[in-house]
């Protein structure tokens, strides 16, 4: 059997089926719940443009939850972890919470899709900045120091924070704060601890190899999500990987758990495929106890809104791999 290609709640519906679904006599009182995002439709290029409502959207509501730090963690790259980073962080953001984006990824791809897709307020040096602050005094910068290195993304139809990152956060800046902090696991966790009253979410986006930055990233988290690509070379040594998060969670007593697995790049509708998505789920989320799993469809709007440097709901709102990703924001947020 191969993976399904599509389950009814990903089909888009328009304001008249809402109608019919909802049980509402006038179109128009649909209309004004979505102009109102009392239902929450696709973004649309125009305000002419007709309404597409995931099948999903119509019984999610918002929580009242507290901030939650999220790290998104694999170490092979090229599985599509800062993807669903990037996109994670401004799917919340366009469903109305406060998201803070910290990038701890060396390569600043997450930086880099977001900044030059839209406006930001000012020019930070983000984490090379506080690090070698921490490195020169070996004191954790105030909140108000660190508020000055965060930079406000304005995009088309959300906003996010980002905490920008650096080609060399690692070799350089961690490795200068070493000979000053003898806790710097906590450095991450202590300065982000100081923003939970500011933001629903802290998405991290680590590196793709166990370093110290990755290991500042979990330690500094509640919960992990796994990025993953159904495929031998991205399977293989998961579990080792696994066993190495659990391994730096155990440092603590109040460690995150794996919440989540993604599967991105799934070609629908394949055996080949199908059996590494059931490896995924069936297995290894189930030995280590993962409850949550998703897939994002191997669609080429991520290549396009990469090279174009937007976010997927910006670039191609109606685009599998969109709906997708917004689907897992809704379940990050519905935990």
């Amino acid at each position: 059997m191969g993976i399904e290609k599509e389950s009814n709640m990903f089909r888009l519906l328009n304001a008249k089926e809402v109608n019919n679904r909802l049980n509402i006599n006038r179109e128009a009182t649909t209309i004004k719940k979505l102009k109102n995002r009392e239902i929450i439709a696709l973004p649309r290029r125009t305000k002419r443009a007709k309404w597409n409502i995931p099948i999903f959207m119509l019984d999610f509501k918002l929580s009242k939850k507290p901030c939650e730090i999220i790290a998104i963690a694999n170490n092979k790259g090229g599985v599509g972890k800062t993807t669903d980073s990037t996109n994670i962080a401004y799917s919340l953001a366009y469903i109305g919470k406060k998201v803070l984006l910290v990038d701890l990824d060396n390569s600043t791809g997450a930086f880099m899709d977001l900044v030059k897709g839209g406006e930001y307020i000012g020019v930070r040096n983000g984490l090379k900045h506080i690090f070698n602050e921490i490195a020169e005094t070996g004191k954790i910068m105030s909140k108000e120091d660190i508020k000055n290195e965060i930079m406000k993304i304005e995009l088309q139809h959300a906003s996010l924070d980002i905490l920008a990152g650096d080609l060399d956060l690692e070799d350089l800046y961690i490795s200068k704060m070493e000979n000053k902090i003898k806790t710097i696991d906590l450095v991450l966790k202590r300065m982000l601890n100081q923003f939970r009253e500011d933001y629903d979410y802290i998405i991290v986006d680590t590196p793709p190899c166990v370093n110290k930055s990755l290991i500042m990233g979990i330690i500094a988290s509640d919960k992990v999500i796994i990025a993953s690509s159904p495929n031998k070379l991205s399977t293989d040594g998961m579990m080792n990987f696994i066993n190495s998060i659990q391994s730096i969670q155990n440092q603590l007593e109040d460690n995150a758990e794996i919440s989540m697995m993604i599967a991105n790049q799934v070609e629908l509708n394949t055996r080949t495929q199908s059996k590494f998505v059931s490896l995924l789920k069936d297995y290894i989320c189930v030995q280590h106890n993962i409850k949550n799993f998703a897939i994002v469809p191997k669609d080429i709007a991520v290549q396009e809104s990469q090279e174009n440097t937007k976010p997927l709901l910006e670039y191609s709102p109606t685009s599998n791999a969109a709906i997708y990703l917004l689907y897992i924001a809704t379940l990050i947020e519905g935990e």
